[in-house]
């Protein structure tokens, strides 16, 4: 699957901003910074898309496979959710779609290096 397939089936969803997702994401983050996990985390909000891009203490492909697992399990709607993978030897990028049953969702580019 491509981003293009991603990308149609968050046609159909609202998208738009809401602090308390925004706010969750930072929560998120700032817990591992804490927890020495992360090194650094910027997050920002454009074109309906939650951009996050963070580094990682000792960066590997498990540990950022993990790191996403448990944001997602964080963060998830009820209703669905997709992800996709593009992955390099320095760094993982993932694109999350997640939504409600009634079409209201969120859509995060999530890059980890």
């Amino acid at each position: 699957m491509d981003k293009s397939v991603l990308n149609d089936l968050a046609q159909g969803i609202n998208l738009e901003y809401q602090i308390g997702v925004l706010s969750e994401i930072r929560s998120f983050f700032e817990h591992k910074q804490e927890h020495h996990i992360i090194h650094d985390a910027s997050i920002k909000f454009r074109d309906n898309t939650y951009i996050v891009k963070m580094e990682m203490n000792h960066f590997n492909s498990p540990a950022a496979k993990t790191l996403f697992t448990e944001f997602v399990r964080f963060i998830e709607y009820p209703g669905a959710t997709f992800y996709i993978i593009e992955a390099s030897n320095y760094c993982v990028t993932y694109y999350l779609l997640s939504c409600t049953n009634d079409k209201k969702g969120m859509f995060s580019q999530i890059k980890i290096h």
